[in-house]
């Protein structure tokens, strides 16, 4: 995996402690970190939209929402799909 810095995206920016399943020689299920009936990430990204409206008084903003995504990504153990 490339890193930039000593950093890499995934694993250590966003889906903190997934980059091992991200290994393109494994065959790992995209959300093989997920209990049965937890929901994937697309569903928690839908809550971070619906608060963020919320938040914003009932009206969408792109600026908002997408404050609202980069701090849900890049905070560890926000969700605990593989996905990204």
């Amino acid at each position: 995996f490339r890193k930039i810095n000593g950093v890499s995206i995934i694993g250590d920016v966003i889906n903190h402690g997934k980059r091992e399943y991200w290994d393109p020689s494994k065959s790992v299920h995209y959300h093989a970190t997920l209990a049965a009936g937890e929901n994937t990430l697309e569903v928690q990204l839908v809550r971070v939209l619906m608060k963020s409206i919320v938040a914003n008084g009932g009206k969408f903003s792109a600026d908002h929402f997408r404050k609202a995504y980069v701090e849900f990504m890049t905070t560890p153990g926000s969700h605990n799909d593989t996905y990204a």
